[in-house]
């Protein structure tokens, strides 16, 4: 599928904000002593998409996509 600029960013930014989403529950978690796999788990996988999108738009950018 060829994306356009646009939802590459507009991908990337969603992928941002719910990183920071989960950061922040990661770390009321954290304090108040609950477990924090899944959430952990989760940021992995959300930072892994945000990278293949990265990687998507710099390849577009490039003209190589």
């Amino acid at each position: 599928m060829r994306q356009s600029m646009r939802e590459l960013d507009q991908a990337v930014a969603y992928c941002n904000r719910h990183i920071e989403r989960n950061q922040a529950e990661l770390q009321r978690r954290q304090r108040s002593g609950h477990d924090t796999s899944q959430v952990a788990m989760r940021l992995k996988t959300l930072e892994a998409v945000k990278a293949v999108h990265e990687a998507d738009r710099e390849r577009f950018q490039s003209g190589r996509a």
